[in-house]
This record gives C-alpha cells, structure tokens and sequence, in this order.
C-alpha cells in the first residue's frame, strides 16, 4: 500500500460522558496509556472518523462496532488473555455474544483492538501513512466481524479480495498481502470483551 488517505470529514462529535456517539456505526476510542510511547504517536482523528464513516456506509448490514486504539502492552495483555499468544500483534476482534455471523443480514456487532505502536512500525517500514496502515487492521478486523476468515490459502484470497475491494472504495490503496502468508490479525474472533476498558482517553 501506498498514498495516504485524505478527509474533509470532521469527528464526531462527544456526547455529555465524553464519548463519540455510538450513532456513527464504529466508535474510535484511544486507549493508549497516558505517557507510553504509543501515546506520543500523532494521529489524525479527523481523517479517519472520516473513514470509518464511509467504511459504514458501504457495509450492506448495521454497524455496531468499537475500535480501541491499544499501546503495545494493551495489546500484548489481550492477546495473552485471548489467543494464548504473548507478544503484541496488529488487530485482535471480539465477537459480540448471540451475534450470528452466518446471518448476512445481521447487525454487525462486536470490538476491535488495534495496535497503533504496530502500525507505527509498520507504516515506517512499508513507507505508508499511519493512518492508511490502521484504516487497514480495521478493514480486516470488521471483515472478521462479518464471517469473514482466514485459515488457509483458499479463505485467504477470499478475504484479501473483500479487503482490498473495501480499501478501494474508500480511495485507499488496496493492501501488499499474499494468500500465501498470514495476514494481519489472521486469527478469528477471540472472544467477547471490552478492550475499551483499557485506561486511556476517548476520541
């Protein structure tokens, strides 16, 4: 992926606890901890509310998700609690309880962790904006939400193909994955928790 994504689109707005009003379809909290290096990483709130606002619009079902925006021992924790995977990772989804996935008309609903210092570190590498990097762990991670998966080539392709179909509508550049190596976040939805209990401020 290359380019970063542009936005005229303004945040929404809070409401009287300090939320984003969960109206938007994906919520987008920060949960860095305050004075990690995570929370010293600029981000442009703007440009993506913008972008989860058309990423809502172009689902065929209702949106109900959460995104947490974790520093990586945020991360680190989940994953260890709900993967039984130590270390950090890029996107981690939970799956709302009584959801019914196998049902394309259902509401989407459930949570995203996502791992800005990850991302950081990946959009440096890959020579991409921070943003275009986590607008993608997004993309991924609602694709899970979805029934989407990735366990092997096959499912893969499937699921690279709805991603970068996504990332092109929202005039991003599709994403580098191969079917034939692990994606971001590969693993299915861990379970159902509120990583948005994670301290750290809202946005």
């Amino acid at each position: 992926m290359s380019g970063d994504p542009t936005s005229d689109d303004a945040a929404p707005a809070a409401d009287s606890d300090g939320d984003p009003p969960s109206s938007q379809g994906i919520v987008l909290l920060d949960r860095r901890a305050p004075g990690s290096p995570a929370s010293a990483i600029p981000l442009d709130f703007d440009l993506l509310h913008g972008h989860v606002a058309r990423l809502v619009a172009l689902v065929d079902r209702p949106v109900e998700v959460t995104v947490a925006l974790l520093d990586d021992a945020g991360m680190d924790l989940l994953h260890q609690e709900h993967s039984g995977v130590a270390g950090t990772t890029d996107v981690l989804s939970f799956q709302e309880d009584g959801s019914d996935e196998g049902d394309h008309g259902a509401p989407v609903v459930g949570d995203l962790a996502v791992g800005v210092e990850v991302a950081a570190r990946e959009a440096t590498e890959r020579g991409r904006a921070i943003e275009a990097e986590l607008l993608l762990y997004i993309v991924h991670g609602l694709l899970h939400l979805t029934g989407e998966r990735d366990h092997d080539v096959a499912s893969r392709r499937r699921m690279i193909a709805a991603q970068d179909g996504l990332l092109e509508q929202l005039g991003l550049p599709r994403s580098d994955e191969q079917a034939e190596t692990p994606m971001p976040g590969s693993s299915d939805p861990v379970g159902n928790v509120p990583p948005m209990a994670t301290p750290g401020g809202d946005r």
